[in-house]
């Protein structure tokens, strides 16, 4: 979730398995030093190709959210 008008990031849900708290700890970072859906799509994050796939999914729904706050995507109300 983010500000429309600055693109600061407000806030975060992430659910499911693995490192999940990665990205939420993440995500806490870049709340408390005011980052944007931009800056936060720009992070740098550990990467083992092991253990990772080359785009995070904190990036990869940085980007997501760019595209909705720019209008080129719409999400879907969790009524449909």
């Amino acid at each position: 979730m983010a500000d429309r008008a600055t693109g600061r990031i407000l806030g975060l849900q992430a659910v499911g398995e693995g490192a999940v708290d990665k990205r939420v700890d993440a995500a806490a970072a870049a709340i408390t030093f005011g980052a944007t859906a931009e800056q936060l799509s720009h992070l740098d994050l550990a990467y083992a190709p092991p253990y990772s796939a080359a785009m995070d999914n904190l990036i990869v729904a940085a980007d997501i959210l760019k595209n909705k706050l720019a209008g080129h995507a719409r999400g879907s109300p969790p009524e449909r």
